[in-house]
């Protein structure tokens, strides 16, 4: 009985991901929680493992739901370019899930395989650190046409630059800049002081 209203479920709404205490069905719900933990303790037969593999049955939704998201997590990198997705990102929580995979890893709750198939996808696991990088080479790149770092602010291509070497200057004077990415730029050539080097 159980089968067939799992059958039915399927026919409507696509697959097998029955809720626990899905409201309608609660008996249903139940049920394919049973089955999955009957399988890890060896209690369902060879017939009925087939049969709920024949109808799409998904023994472990956890991973199924990281498989789906990962899934939606390529497409969005196909069409964006990058895996950099807003925290609010429509209806599918694909944000939510991006944010939580960098708290995952940051807590060394994350395995090394999901790891590796994200870092394979071009995924940012700290986008702060990557906006400032690609700031940096922004700058570079002036610093090779310009050949100095003063950044011009009347400037509208390199409005985001300017803003970006104008908050360095401010994080320095504030003691808020890290003394990695002071050595950086001063080694690239940045006036700390440009009214001073003026």
């Amino acid at each position: 009985d159980r089968f067939l209203e799992l059958a039915a479920y399927k026919k409507e709404h696509g697959d097998c991901l029955v809720p626990q205490k899905w409201e309608q069905n609660k008996l249903l719900g139940n049920w394919v929680n049973t089955q999955r933990a009957f399988r890890r303790r060896g209690k369902l037969d060879d017939d009925e493992i087939k049969r709920l593999d024949e109808l799409g049955f998904v023994w472990e939704p956890d991973l199924q739901a990281w498989e789906d998201q990962f899934l939606k997590l390529t497409a969005y990198k196909q069409e964006h370019g990058n895996c950099l997705v807003p925290f609010l990102q429509g209806k599918s929580k694909l944000g939510s899930w991006v944010n939580r995979q960098r708290y995952l890893e940051k807590k060394d709750k994350l395995d090394a395989d999901r790891i590796n198939r994200l870092d394979e996808l071009g995924f940012v696991w700290d986008p702060k650190q990557q906006a400032w990088e690609d700031r940096f080479q922004e700058l570079i790149c002036y610093q090779k046409e310009h050949g100095d770092c003063l950044v011009s602010e009347d400037c509208q291509e390199n409005k985001k630059l300017v803003e970006w070497v104008t908050r360095q200057r401010t994080l320095k004077r504030k003691h808020k800049l890290d003394a990695d990415k002071i050595k950086r730029l001063d080694e690239l050539g940045l006036i700390w002081d440009p009214e001073q080097y003026l």
